[in-house]
């Protein structure tokens, strides 16, 4: 939108709506963690851009699988809204807590409020173990909040498990934290010697939790939402990285414009492969570096045969939109019926709000909705880091990328964006009018030049959004159509901010497959 002091308040969201994809740990004997001082942070400073990422990305599954009843849906719709009003505030720990609330009502409505197995962070140090160094092994929990709930218990037991992807137990820990443990101060607790040792691959960290009432923790579902993830590996996952980035460097420097995109992306996915991911970027937090190691040595292999190895790729792929003065990170997803067919397919860009990154749409809202509709519809999907994605030239870069790997109907190209991203959509719908087929703006709209081209706009708005109302957005769509822009306009009932996002989702996409620009004219002489 383009209301300045709405836009100075959405820059405070790049954290919590952005998009981390976690796993899971598990329980052995009671023991009394004693906290190690020598770092405790501000309590309003200790909550990372994993942490928010993590508490949304477990909302939206809580939301999606187990949605509100009618009579609560507005609720807890404005309740999400008003812990992203906190972070904007800059509290971010209570922008967490409230989050977990919301969590815990979607789950078990009714019932008492307790402390939520994600007021801790657990991760396992090292975060990547090399078998072949050996060394020790050790579970570090990080208080995000006060403990005590609602009821009144101060004295909190969280049962910690590490689980491999096939369910086995390695290692578990049980902590008890009570209103005393300072609050972003870390508490190391050694692992069994059995995590001294473990097999190769990815470990998920699951967290249950259990009053000081409770005989025992309960033990978490097989299918629970992971606090973190663990990996095991023989290799020097870091000479590897330093490695690849040589070879990379040492490529033809006059290669084609296609092969230019795909070493850059080369370059930017070897530059995500380490044992020390940082919790301040979601994206190489959120990847899994022992499968990442194996599909770089797969792309190299097709970049030094003088191929492109994201070309007609199929699924869900990070990579970088290489302009002329930066790269911008990028998330596409490819069905496989696409990447097959010699068919040119519709393209659809989807740009975040502020709080995002280019995961969001994949990963996010509705759990990755928008990658099953494109299953549905055949589309091809690209979600660029719209912090960076800004100009007129960007979506020119993005749709010429894009047409190097994979063919692309030019006359059906599609935006949707979501807040900040509904504003740069609509900016596009008029500076690129004859190039974008359809446009749908969702929580958020922008101004229309008088008599200037725009491709035709759907705007959808959740009732009881307090950032993007339906009374100070209307106006602008009005706006738009007195200035000769063919937009629609709803407004859906009960929904807010971020939760009308999954619900308009379907109707956008069904809106927009109707889209398609008209053929060329013939050349007149």
């Amino acid at each position: 939108p383009h209301a300045g002091s709405f836009a100075r308040m959405m820059r405070r969201a790049s954290a919590l709506l952005a998009v981390f994809a976690a796993t899971a740990l598990s329980p052995p004997a009671p023991l009394r963690a004693q906290p190690n001082t020598a770092a405790a942070p501000n309590p309003q400073a200790i909550v990372t851009r994993a942490d928010l990422a993590l508490a949304y990305l477990t909302f939206d599954r809580a939301f999606t699988e187990h949605p509100p009843l009618a009579d609560k849906l507005g609720l807890l719709s404005q309740r999400f809204d008003q812990a992203t009003l906190a972070f904007f505030a800059g509290r971010n720990g209570d922008a967490v807590r409230s989050i977990h609330a919301v969590i815990a009502e979607l789950l078990a409505p009714g019932a008492p409020a307790r402390t939520s197995a994600f007021a801790i962070r657990a991760t396992i140090e090292p975060h990547v173990y090399r078998r072949t160094v050996g060394g020790p092994v050790t579970l570090r929990v990080v208080p995000l909040y006060a403990l005590a709930d609602t009821s009144g218990n101060a004295v909190t037991r969280f049962a910690v498990r590490v689980v491999s992807d096939g369910g086995r137990e390695l290692a578990a820990a049980t902590v008890t934290l009570d209103a005393s443990t300072p609050l972003g101060a870390p508490i190391d607790v050694p692992l069994s010697s059995a995590a001294a040792n473990p097999p190769r691959g990815r470990y998920r960290v699951l967290v249950t939790v259990a009053s000081s009432g409770a005989s025992e923790p309960p033990t978490p579902a097989p299918n629970a939402v992971p606090a973190s993830e663990w990996f095991v590996t023989d290799d020097d996952l870091d000479a590897k990285r330093q490695d690849l980035t040589r070879r990379a460097a040492a490529l033809d420097s006059a290669p084609s414009e296609e092969n230019a995109d795909a070493i850059v992306s080369f370059r930017a996915r070897a530059r995500m492969l380490t044992t020390n991911p940082s919790p301040a970027n979601t994206t190489q937090w959120r990847m899994n570096p022992l499968a990442l190691a194996q599909q770089l040595d797969l792309e190299w292999t097709t970049l030094a045969s003088g191929a492109d190895p994201f070309g007609r790729r199929s699924g869900d792929t990070w990579r970088v939109l290489r302009t002329k003065t930066r790269m911008i990170p990028l998330r596409t997803y490819v069905p496989v019926s696409v990447a097959r067919s010699h068919a040119a397919a519709p393209l659809l860009i989807a740009i975040h709000g502020v709080g995002g990154d280019e995961n969001m749409f994949p990963d996010a809202l509705g759990q990755g909705l928008i990658t099953k509709l494109a299953e549905q519809f055949g589309f091809v999907l690209a979600s660029p880091n719209g912090d960076q994605f800004t100009t007129p030239e960007d979506f020119d870069r993005l749709v010429e990328q894009m047409s190097l790997q994979l063919p692309i109907d030019k006359r059906r190209i599609w935006i949707v964006g979501h807040s900040r991203g509904a504003g740069q959509a609509v900016a596009l719908a008029t500076s690129r009018a004859a190039q974008i087929a359809g446009v749908v703006a969702i929580a958020g709209f922008g101004r229309v030049p008088a008599d200037a081209p725009a491709s035709p706009m759907l705007a959808l708005y959740g009732a009881l959004d307090p950032l993007a109302a339906p009374a100070r957005m209307l106006p602008l769509v009005d706006q738009a159509k007195a200035a000769g822009a063919a937009v629609e306009a709803r407004v859906l009932p009960q929904l807010g901010h971020t939760t009308v996002v999954a619900a308009a989702l379907p109707d956008a996409i069904t809106w927009l497959v109707t889209r398609t620009l008209p053929p060329p004219l013939p050349n007149v002489r």
